[in-house]
């Protein structure tokens, strides 16, 4: 059912200007996710390292201004504190201020080149041969039993490993 709805898709993109090959909107519509791979769980592991990268900087360096690790960025953060909890309806505009000013200094760290497919995030730069070979395998695998079972334990051993992870989460 899946496939039809792609082909659907996929005809009337191809017809479209410029056309859509029909591996492209393949890619673009997942078909075939259901089918697990190396590459991709290394990709959405990263993926997902890097949206909690800002959250866990932003509390360590709130443990940092609790530890006065640097007394004049400290007694800065203490006084602005200070100021908002006098002066309540401050808050929202120094929120805005602040957020204005992370504009500005990002800015300069701006891609000066068009916007495309990130290579690293996606993982496709540190794939391993094997994995693309496990990626593009038939369902079900026409590979001998020995390379089955590598596969396998390597599954086991990447699975434990996010146990391990997930476990100290939690903890």
């Amino acid at each position: 059912m899946e496939e039809m709805a792609m082909s659907i898709v996929a005809v009337r993109l191809g017809c479209a200007e410029p056309p859509l090959w029909e591996e492209v909107v393949e890619y673009m519509l997942n078909v075939g996710s259901c089918i697990w791979s190396m590459r991709r769980s290394k990709a959405n592991f990263f993926i997902i390292v890097f949206l909690f990268s800002g959250m866990i900087s932003m509390s360590r360096r709130l443990g940092e201004v609790c530890q006065w690790k640097n007394p004049v960025t400290s007694a800065l953060v203490h006084v602005v504190f200070s100021i908002l909890i006098c002066y309540p309806e401050l808050i929202l505009p120094t929120i805005f201020l602040y957020m204005f000013l992370v504009g500005i200094w990002n800015y300069q760290f701006r891609p000066r080149h068009p916007p495309h497919t990130d290579t690293e995030l996606s993982w496709v730069e540190a794939v391993h041969r094997d994995e693309l070979d496990e990626e593009f395998d038939t369902f079900p695998t026409s590979k001998p039993q020995d390379v089955v079972m590598m596969r396998y334990d390597r599954l086991r051993s990447v699975a434990g490993r996010i146990q391990t992870v997930v476990g100290d989460m939690a903890t």
